[in-house]
């Protein structure tokens, strides 16, 4: 069994290099998948050992008891929070909802409870080739459209991770020089990023470990790093986007101060104390799901209490590595970086590694620790038998969470991408109501038969009823209901329906009343189409967007002029068409003006 979960072990290890070309989340669900199900497996082996051989059961380290307390409260105050589905699954594009920490944690405590057989300079040294893997692929994707985020399919993912297997390969380094030229290749994947949260705490550790290192009278380590680079790359800094998010947060802290609002449910809080101005720095400071700041997350989801707790495993931790420079300085980029950020599948990861590293001892010497004494070989054929029942409960247990959680994500997400739809939606998935809302966007791309129109209609509406909570299923809904009602008016009542709904989520959301003007527009209604866009310009007349469609809805309705005179403010603005559909509309009702009297 020791050899089935050291094999285990060093295959997580490989889950970041997964990438699934044919999915929907191509950087995603595969790693979740697999990882899920590894630790499935494994956590039913492993404790049919800990049942059976109690030597093996994870020391009760102060950062064994902190951490396991503070995933507890998560799970807790999730369970009292906002939006229990949400907290348990997350959404797709992260997929690390409580059922994922839960296997993090897994994953911690089988590697602690082995840690007198992990040879660690063996385990570390892979991981980091793996990790060395990783930013290899980034630099084949400099150039491209998008900033390098290699197999984690995010700069700042990538980062992230890098950050973690930076210091393991320090560690390394101090028995084998050759260690740092992969430190110093993934220092510079890291600058080539663009993360301004992981370069700036990269320069803050290094600084500080330099300054020890100097004091200490040994060789200057962190000479290695490229301080110019770091520097100009920290010029780009614009942080206002996140201290926005930041005061958001505080609302909704000071509203909820003792339980939270539940993990994974910051985008109630944003929606609720959305602010107007937000949308002066475009449409995509508008969708945060995260605040962007690791305290104030854990605050915000847990309360005061898990908050605690997670300042108590920190703590911890730090006291456990108090001996090494290295892992210390691990730690303070850790939280510099995640200060800005959120932590992702390939941070949690190598978290989770680091933790366990902590768990080892204070010595973080080579030579393996004695292993736990073996069982005693005599045991009766009753202990063995027990030992094989107890085994087969928990492997059926695991095999079943496998078919009925991992499959269902892995193939609705695969179908989903392969436009398979009725296959994806007909089967159970933790995020079936976001392929609801991905399939009406298709749908109206496609203007299908009505029966088809009325079936994707009423998937959503069940989505929404699933998920009252959620602003963008019923803003697509009234995307759909909108378009579609031109052909079948009844649905423009649903879109009203909807609008009201919208309103009641999130008061000052301009995006609401331009929905509304989209719909009234739809029905001829002009002169109350031009009320509701000059209400969504008096919210903050500073946002670009608000002049630019309030430009596109009046040269709909023939007001050229007045649509001119609206489209040069929102260019002054710095709001220019962004679609291919923005510019094709553009070009329809700019033409003809630019012919007569050159004024396009």
């Amino acid at each position: 069994m020791i050899g089935v979960l050291r094999g285990g072990l060093y295959l997580l290890l490989l889950t970041p290099l997964l990438y699934l070309p044919a999915g929907l989340f191509p950087f995603i669900t595969l790693k979740i998948v697999i990882f899920q199900s590894l630790v499935e497996i494994l956590a039913a082996i492993y404790l049919t050992l800990i049942i059976l051989q109690p030597q093996w059961r994870p020391r009760l380290t102060p950062l064994t008891i902190a951490f396991s307390l503070f995933i507890l409260s998560l799970v807790i105050t999730a369970s009292l929070g906002a939006d229990w589905n949400n907290s348990l699954w997350s959404i797709p594009e992260r997929g690390l909802g409580i059922f994922a920490l839960i296997h993090f944690w897994l994953f911690f405590l089988i590697l602690s409870g082995l840690n007198g057989q992990i040879n660690w300079r063996r385990y570390l040294g892979f991981a980091f080739l793996v990790s060395v893997a990783v930013a290899l692929v980034a630099f084949f994707q400099i150039g491209g459209e998008l900033r390098p985020g290699s197999s984690l399919g995010n700069a700042n993912f990538l980062a992230s991770y890098l950050i973690f297997n930076i210091f393991i390969g320090l560690f390394l380094a101090r028995k084998n020089k050759w260690w740092l030229a992969g430190v110093i290749l993934e220092m510079a994947a890291v600058l080539i990023t663009g993360s301004r949260a992981a370069v700036l705490a990269l320069l803050i550790i290094f600084l500080g470990l330099g300054l020890y290192q100097l004091l200490q009278g040994k060789h200057l380590a962190a000479a290695l790093i490229p301080f110019p680079e770091i520097i100009a790359n920290l010029t780009r800094t614009d942080f206002l986007p996140r201290l926005n998010a930041w005061r958001i947060t505080w609302q909704g802290i000071k509203e909820r101060p003792l339980l939270g609002w539940g993990w994974e449910n910051f985008d109630k809080v944003f929606n609720k104390y959305f602010e107007p101005r937000l949308l002066r720095q475009g449409v995509s400071e508008t969708f945060f799901s995260k605040p962007h700041n690791m305290f104030l997350e854990y605050l915000l989801a847990g309360g005061l209490l898990t908050f605690l707790l997670f300042c108590g495993w920190l703590i911890a931790y730090f006291y456990q590595v108090r001996q090494q420079p290295i892992l210390i300085g691990l730690g303070g980029a850790y939280l510099i970086n995640n200060f800005f950020g959120f932590d992702s599948f390939g941070s949690y990861l190598m978290l989770m590694v680091v933790l366990a590293l902590a768990n080892h001892g204070h010595s973080m010497s080579p030579i393996l620790t004695p292993p736990p004494p073996k069982a005693d070989r005599r045991r009766t054929s009753n202990v063995a038998i027990l030992n094989k029942i107890v085994f087969l409960i928990f492997l059926i247990i695991a095999l079943t969470m496998i078919y009925f959680v991992n499959l269902p994500l892995a193939l609705a997400d695969y179908q989903t991408a392969q436009g398979d739809w009725q296959s994806a939606l007909s089967r159970w998935s933790p995020y079936r109501h976001q392929l609801w809302k991905l399939y009406i966007v298709v749908l109206q791309e496609l203007q299908p038969a009505p029966s088809i129109i009325e079936q994707g209609i009423a998937g959503l509406q069940q989505a929404i009823a699933e998920n009252p909570e959620d602003y963008f299923l019923r803003a697509v809904l009234v995307e759909a209901a909108v378009s579609f009602g031109r052909t079948e008016p009844r649905y423009w009542d649903l879109a009203q329906e909807q609008i009201s709904q919208l309103f009641q989520i999130s008061p000052r959301r301009q995006q609401n009343l331009y929905l509304l003007a989209k719909l009234q527009l739809a029905r001829g209604e002009n002169e109350a189409m031009k009320k509701t866009m000059e209400q969504a310009i008096a919210l903050d007349p500073a946002v670009g967007d608000s002049h630019f469609f309030y430009a596109l809805f009046l040269f709909r309705s023939s007001e050229k002029e007045k649509a001119l005179v609206e489209l040069k403010l929102a260019e002054e603005l710095g709001r220019f068409p962004e679609t291919e559909q923005e510019k094709q509309l553009l070009n329809r009702y700019l033409g003809p003006l630019t012919k007569k009297g050159g004024e396009g």
